[in-house]
């Protein structure tokens, strides 16, 4: 598990409410996490322990973490801030993504998240900026909302942009 990582600097958090939930392994280990100083941001409509612990607090509206995410990633390739040769020699459709997610710009969806654009574009170049040693956790469930396949889908795009997949520590 990624948040075990030592030189973890960056987590993103969507609706994993670690700190109040079945305690878990995983609960200890963001614990340290935020004790060590990693940065942690939190998506959820909710104010909870693990929003009043993490070190950003993005009260997003309920069933829009697919349009953050589909926001992020087209920051992340848009101004090209993806790790290229990860992305050329582990992955495949890169080309359809780019042009898929070319539409939903932070503009797009600051309305629909409740989370301004300017925010959706410093979060994407924070998470950035941070990886290998950075992880965009992707929770438990793909059932929550109707789209929530699809978000723990970009989650999971998101990691491996950015080259967070099997990184040698």
């Amino acid at each position: 598990d990624r948040i075990y990582d030592d030189k973890l600097q960056y987590v993103l958090l969507t609706g994993r409410n670690l700190l109040e939930a079945i305690s878990t392994s995983e609960t200890s280990a963001l614990s340290h996490a935020i004790d060590r100083g990693v940065k942690v941001v939190y998506l959820d409509p909710r104010y909870t322990k693990t929003a009043s612990k993490a070190t950003e607090w993005l009260p997003i509206r309920p069933g829009m973490d697919l349009a953050f995410h589909l926001a992020l990633l087209n920051v992340i390739i848009s101004e090209n801030l993806y790790k290229s040769y990860f992305v050329e020699q582990n992955t495949v459709g890169f080309d359809e993504l780019k042009k898929e997610v070319g539409r939903y710009t932070p503009e797009w969806a600051a309305p629909l998240t409740g989370i301004p654009a300017e925010t959706i574009t410093r979060i994407a170049h924070e998470f950035a900026a941070a990886a290998p040693h950075a992880l965009a956790h992707n929770g438990w469930r793909t059932s929550n909302f109707i789209n929530s396949f699809h978000t723990q889908r970009s989650i999971s795009i998101l990691n491996a942009l950015v080259g967070n997949w099997d990184v040698t520590m």
